[in-house]
């Protein structure tokens, strides 16, 4: 199945995590056939590696990648974090809410700059080693804080660990070699994470809704969502047609305004 796959395939990004107590774990078997089947088809291969994770699981499977045939790079990124909350951003938050509160600097990655990253990643032909992390840092005072004002009740008990939750991380390279802009800081991250927080509660496998307070919404509307048959006229003269849509969400204020695509913020 993998080779026929990876067949007609330019480039493979294995996502699927090596560690096998998160879901979907493949671990170092499947990873290595993951290389082989992108080594056999001639597709360079990109492998996403947890800084904050076990270094002597991660150290073996970068190591599997940079020796395997096809053209490869090792992205590896520090602590995950953003409103998506997946198994990654579970276990950072767990990770972080059980730590001792030290006025430590944290490095973080939104998983909106890994996705732009990727992006990037596979329209140019660079191989080697890059880390990800954000160029500023938080404390790890105020980011405990932050993530306890979200939902105090949190409970975190039946979410592992990273193994360590600040990696040492080479921030040049992505700024300097591939002049990669991330469109978030320390904070701002951890803020974002928080919106996502409220009405949710952890789990292994990715956070799930909670009971009470209304949660955020990450996701795109299903299609199934009502349509109804009115019609919207603009009234505005031609060429300046255009809505807003503002609003507040427990305390939360957020607006959209049209935008040009030219202009379209990164995030």
């Amino acid at each position: 199945m993998l080779l026929e796959l990876t067949a007609e395939a330019d480039a493979v990004i294995h996502l699927a995590p090596v560690d096998t107590s998160a879901p979907g774990g493949a671990g170092l078997n499947g990873l290595a056939h993951v290389s082989n089947a992108a080594s056999r088809a001639g597709a360079r291969l990109l492998f996403v590696s947890q800084a904050a994770g076990s270094p002597e699981l991660y150290q073996q499977a970068e190591a599997l990648v940079a020796g395997c045939w096809a053209p490869n790079l090792v992205i590896r990124i520090a602590p995950p974090v953003g409103r998506h909350l997946d198994w990654m951003v579970c276990r950072t938050v767990a990770t972080l809410l059980r730590s001792r509160v030290s006025a430590q600097p944290m490095r973080v990655l939104h998983l909106d700059d890994l996705v732009r990253f990727l992006v990037l990643a596979l329209n140019t032909d660079r191989n080697g080693v890059v880390d990800l992390a954000t160029p500023d840092a938080a404390n790890l005072v105020t980011a405990w804080r932050l993530l306890q004002s979200a939902d105090p009740r949190l409970r975190t008990h039946r979410i592992r660990r990273w193994a360590d939750l600040l990696p040492q991380m080479d921030t040049a390279a992505a700024q300097e070699d591939w002049k990669f802009q991330y469109g978030w800081q320390a904070t701002e991250a951890i803020v974002d994470t928080g919106r996502g927080l409220v009405g949710r509660r952890l789990d292994r496998g990715g956070a799930t809704i909670g009971s009470g307070q209304l949660a955020l919404p990450i996701e795109p509307v299903p299609r199934s969502f009502p349509r109804y048959g009115a019609t919207v006229n603009s009234v505005g003269p031609d060429g300046l047609e255009g809505n807003s849509t503002t609003g507040s969400i427990r305390g939360f204020r957020y607006s959209a305004q049209p935008v040009s695509p030219k202009h379209y913020p990164d995030r």
